[in-house]
């Protein structure tokens, strides 16, 4: 009798554990495309016009840098991701193999380092984010190589690299 109520038991939990639906966690962050390149703004939005990693400088724009106007070379990346609706910050790091300033058009934030670091907010209503940035320099300089990484709670989402050639 306790053999195959034992038996009757365990069919029971066999039969209903086979029923139960497990929801598997949805990823909080999925990166559909990235591209890079040149960049320029046309009709108020800013575009990739020459797809690339490998860059030859040139002036393409007017920047401002710590609150002074340079010539620039206007770059940068645009990803499409879903965030299933979350606004959520990336957290990015570019590091270099020369020593660079690096700042925005506020501040000069370092002087002579080989890492710079930056936020980047994705919005949940949103599912491209364009991530403009830019470069000054001169010919004669060496190739700038530039490694960027972006995670989000300590995981890396993508990573991509660059290359700015000075002639």
């Amino acid at each position: 009798m306790i053999r195959h109520l034992f038996i009757f038991l365990v069919l029971i939990c066999i039969s209903a554990c086979s029923t139960t639906k497990v929801e598997t966690p949805k990823k909080e962050l999925i990166i559909h495309d990235l591209t890079q390149g040149k960049m320029k703004k046309i009709d108020g939005e800013w575009v990739i016009y020459e797809e690339t990693k490998n860059m030859a400088y040139e002036v393409n724009d007017s920047c401002i840098y710590a609150k002074k106007q340079i010539e620039c070379l206007r770059h940068g990346f645009k990803i499409s991701y879903d965030s299933n609706g979350k606004d959520i910050q990336l957290e990015c790091v570019a590091k270099t193999n020369i020593t660079v300033n690096a700042g925005n058009n506020e501040q000069e934030k370092y002087i002579e380092t080989n890492q710079d670091d930056f936020l980047m907010p994705l919005k949940g209503s949103e599912k491209e984010f364009v991530n403009v940035q830019y470069i000054n320099g001169q010919p004669g300089l060496e190739d700038l190589y530039i490694e960027t990484s972006c995670s989000l709670n300590g995981h890396q989402e993508f990573e991509f690299s660059q290359r700015i050639r000075f002639k």
